[in-house]
């Protein structure tokens, strides 16, 4: 005999695409790392799209040997990003964003040093 599972009904804002996806096709968009054991930092990130139009800025406080890590945040496409440190470094690329891991935005802090690359290998 066939087991019934009852629908909740949600009202989340997202389309029923959203709300069904599985969780495990998540993406990584932006993986930020702090290298160093001693000092966090705080960082402004910054994306615009193709057209130059900001779509994304968010401020972090990252600490020592931490991770921070947006996913499925945005369409896959080209963007710029910008990235501030501690008020001091900054850095910008132009990076493709997808569901496949080399196309993730990769923000490593450490030894002084800003870097952003695109790909977790």
């Amino acid at each position: 005999m066939p087991i019934e599972v009852e629908k909740m009904a949600t009202n989340s804002g997202l389309d029923s695409t959203e709300q069904h996806r599985d969780r495990s096709t998540e993406s990584e968009d932006i993986l930020i790392r702090n290298y160093d054991t001693n000092d966090p930092h705080r960082i402004k990130v910054a994306l615009r799209d193709k057209n130059g139009q900001q779509v994304f800025e968010n401020k972090y406080v990252v600490r020592p040997q931490g991770i921070k890590s947006v996913s499925d945040a945005f369409k896959p496409g080209t963007y710029v990003i910008s990235v501030q440190c501690d008020d001091i470094h900054e850095e910008q690329l132009e990076i493709d964003i997808g569901t496949q891991p080399e196309k993730t935005a990769v923000i490593e802090l450490g030894n002084g040093i800003l870097s952003i690359t695109q790909g977790l290998f």
